[in-house]
């Protein structure tokens, strides 16, 4: 199975490319949102239940789809405080170890790009982080870390690309990896 973790900052085009990578490839897309809303229905985020709750259904969901084995499968991320320094590391090394092919692809976006972007409609659909004002907190106090992230496969630049050109160039990745 293919494993393409898509990561960056919020508001860098994560679930846009994603989607469009979907289209493109038939791979199944896991929008990390969708398991952080639902432990959000229960604990609140940050706290101890919310971590280990979040961080158990993306290991097991992902195991899951190795498991079944799907052709491939896009994940998307945003590194940040509350998530296990180590999850992405050993999520990594168990996918190798069960043979995946690992692709890290990192969206890279100027501030005043994602300043743009952090209310957008499309943003409030999920949980997301819509508050520029709590953005701007956040990036202060360096809660959006990628210290812990392995490199990348593939940066791109989500302000010079549009997300159907960027999934195309993820695309081009996978094919010239075969």
């Amino acid at each position: 199975m293919d494993f393409i973790l898509i990561f960056g900052p919020p508001a860098s085009g994560k679930k846009t490319i994603g989607a469009e990578l979907q289209a493109l490839t038939s791979y199944s897309f896991f929008h990390n949102h969708l398991v952080v809303d639902t432990v959000l229905s229960l604990f609140p985020f940050g706290t101890p239940s919310f971590i280990k709750m979040r961080e158990q259904l993306w290991r097991d969901l992902i195991s899951e789809a190795v498991q079944v084995k799907l052709k491939g499968l896009i994940f998307t991320f945003n590194p940040e405080q509350t998530v296990s320094k180590n999850y992405i590391k050993n999520l990594i090394t168990d996918l190798g170890n069960r043979g995946c092919r690992i692709f890290i692809v990192r969206l890279i976006c100027p501030e005043a790009i994602i300043e743009s972007r952090i209310n957008l409609p499309s943003r409030h659909e999920f949980n997301k982080l819509t508050s520029l004002e709590l953005y701007r907190e956040l990036k202060m106090k360096d809660f959006f870390s990628e210290e812990y992230m392995p490199p990348a496969d593939l940066n791109l630049d989500t302000s010079i690309y549009e997300p159907r050109h960027s999934a195309q160039i993820i695309q081009k990745l996978l094919i010239t990896s075969s």
